[in-house]
């Protein structure tokens, strides 16, 4: 039997769905993480679906290879995939040597390193202004003026991500990032780089988007409408799925594939943030995984469409099944648009106590981080205490929830200072 490794998880669960997937393919599935114990608070934790469990140093390639040097003696290695940001570079790697399958090395280093991207795509009119800073050099100001946007270059979930109006915010940005000395929640120690990007004023999106085998083409699935925190952090604190009419998701197709062909991605699912200034596109991130913050439940709510197993057989390079819905339940049911609102608090310390109030309890889905946990008010995704889902017949209905929701929470959160 042909063996699919799954390599960590995001704490969605993402690769627990993959396991069920590929064993309805007919594989066998083994997980390979740092440490089990990681995953014990996860939506769905993906260590009680695989056929086995292995803990290996996942940050560590010489440990990987030696892992998978004995494993090519007793298994057909079929493919390695990656759900984190964090080890899509070791997949690679891996899958150059052992499976000559998903995306190449070259592709995913321009995805997820953001000044190689900036530099892979800065002759694109979707491209922004940009300057990189070594932890090693000083600057006072702005290297490209104001107002602009300070972040690592290889971290995720909004850390360090910080919107600047003046030199003394940038400064502090700057500074704040110098200061992430110790690795992440996910182990992850960041590189000594700083991005300094132009500001793109708007609304905030992301195209999900999956390589179709058959067509040798991407595919664009919908696209996911952000509602951010007010500035200098603009944590995301809601989502739709889908948003916008056909001829926005038309152009937005159309400009992402030429981007993605510019850095040679392809086998595998794009997860790409963008907002849009004048009918352009301007790139925020490419993600060359599926989307986080659940945004799998919400296409599979809306649209019956499972991108996790999508990205599965996209980095088999096997067909898939169409993914328009069936015309007459369209419809009998309508469109449906699915909706999520994450709870948080702007105080900083330690939460002892959540309410989501009874009005919530009939939610598709609802889920509380584990209390008491410390905060530093709203500055990035590590600061959010839940999700609750819900799905609705109208776009305004959605819109009318998340705001509604993100009120009410914020009020009911109480934060020990």
């Amino acid at each position: 039997m042909s063996c699919i490794y799954l390599l960590e998880s995001n704490m969605a669960g993402n690769a627990a769905i993959a396991t069920s997937e590929a064993k309805k393919l007919g594989y066998k599935v083994k997980f390979i993480c740092t440490n089990m114990t990681e995953y014990a608070d996860a939506v769905i934790n993906p260590c009680t679906f695989a056929d086995e469990v292995h803990e290996v140093n996942t940050y560590d390639i010489t440990k990987l290879l030696h892992f998978f040097e004995d494993e090519k003696e007793s298994e057909k290695i079929e493919v390695i995939v990656a759900f984190d940001d964090f080890r899509i570079v070791q997949a690679a790697i891996l899958n150059a040597k052992y499976t000559h399958k998903g995306a190449t090395l070259e592709s995913i280093l321009a995805c997820r390193f953001k000044d190689i991207m900036r530099k892979a795509v800065s002759h694109l009119k979707q491209s922004v202004a940009y300057e990189v800073i070594d932890f090693k050099q000083k600057y006072d100001s702005s290297p490209i003026g104001y107002p602009c946007v300070v972040k690592p270059n290889d971290e995720s979930g909004s850390v360090g991500v910080k919107i600047c109006h003046s030199n003394e915010e940038f400064i502090e940005a700057v500074n704040n990032i110098y200061q992430l000395t110790s690795p992440n929640c996910r182990g992850y120690q960041i590189a000594t780089k700083i991005l300094v990007e132009e500001y793109i004023p708007g609304d905030e999106y992301s195209a999900e988007m999956v390589w179709n085998p058959d067509l040798n083409e991407w595919l664009l699935l919908g696209v996911t409408k952000k509602f951010v925190s007010p500035p200098p952090y603009c944590v995301e604190v809601g989502h739709i799925f889908p948003f916008g009419d056909a001829q926005f998701e038309k152009e937005v197709e159309l400009q992402l594939k030429e981007v993605l062909a510019t850095i040679g991605f392809k086998n595998s699912f794009a997860h790409v943030e963008f907002k849009v200034i004048g009918g352009v596109l301007k790139l925020i991130e490419i993600n060359p995984r599926v989307g986080g913050d659940q945004i799998p439940e919400l296409m599979k709510l809306a649209k019956h469409i499972d991108p996790i197993a999508l990205y599965l057989r996209a980095s088999l390079g096997i067909r898939f099944e169409a993914l328009e819905l069936d015309k007459k339940q369209q419809q009998s049911e309508g469109k449906t648009y699915a909706a999520i609102c994450f709870l948080f608090s702007t105080k900083e310390g330690e939460v002892s106590q959540l309410k989501i109030g009874s009005n919530f309890e009939h939610s598709h889905k609802t889920h509380l981080a584990q209390l008491p946990k410390k905060i530093k008010g709203l500055t990035s995704t590590e600061d959010r205490l839940g999700f609750v889902i819900q799905t609705f017949s109208s776009t305004s209905q959605a819109i009318n929830f998340i705001e509604s929701t993100s009120q009410k929470i914020a009020v009911e959160v109480y934060a020990d200072e």
